[in-house]
C-alpha cells in the first residue's frame, strides 16, 4: 500500500493570489481615474520674468483625453497655418517641435501619458525687456484644445 500526501489544488492557489494582488491594482487605477478627472482640461501656466540679463520663461501645459500623435499632428498643422510662426527643429519619434515668432522662441512637446491621454506642453522664452509671452504660449495650448473640440480652461 503506498501512502500519498495531497497538496492543495495550484490552480487555486494561483487564483486566490492573483484576486489578492489585483485589489490594489484595481484601487490604483481607480484613484488615477480621477485624478485624470479632476485634471482633463485644465491648462496650467508657469512664468518666471527675465533678471540679470537671463532671458524669462513661460510654460503652459494641458491633459487631453486623446492620443499622443493626434494631439501632436494637430498641433504641428496649425503651427504651419501661423504665418508668423516658423518651425526650427521638429522630431516626430519625440513629438517635439522648436518654433520662433520674430525673436521670440518656443517647444512645443506631446508626452503620451497612455493610449488615450496624453499631455500636451509649450514652454516659450522672452528677453529681458520684453513683454512675457505667456498669453501666447497659453493662446496655443487653447488652439490645439479648441481645433480638437476639447474643453479646455485656464487653470487657478
Amino acid at each position: 500500500m503506498t501512502h500519498t500526501t495531497r497538496r492543495p489544488a495550484l490552480p487555486l492557489a494561483l487564483a486566490a493570489g492573483m484576486l489578492l494582488t489585483g485589489l490594489p491594482i484595481r484601487h490604483a487605477d481607480a484613484q488615477w481615474v480621477f485624478v485624470a478627472r479632476k485634471v482633463l482640461g485644465r491648462v496650467e501656466q508657469l512664468s518666471q520674468l527675465p533678471q540679470g540679463g537671463r532671458p524669462g520663461y513661460e510654460v503652459a501645459t494641458v491633459v487631453l483625453d486623446a492620443p499622443a500623435a493626434r494631439v501632436y499632428a494637430t498641433a504641428v498643422k496649425l503651427i504651419g497655418q501661423n504665418q508668423a510662426v516658423r518651425i526650427t527643429g521638429q522630431d516626430a519619434a519625440e513629438r517635439r517641435v522648436d518654433m520662433i515668432e520674430g525673436d521670440r522662441t518656443a517647444t512645443l512637446r506631446v508626452v503620451a501619458l497612455s493610449d488615450k491621454v496624453s499631455q500636451l506642453m509649450i514652454v516659450g522664452s522672452n528677453g529681458p525687456g520684453e513683454d512675457s509671452t505667456t498669453s501666447r504660449v497659453v493662446a496655443g495650448v487653447l488652439r490645439v484644445c479648441r481645433e480638437m473640440h476639447r474643453q479646455c480652461s485656464v487653470g487657478g
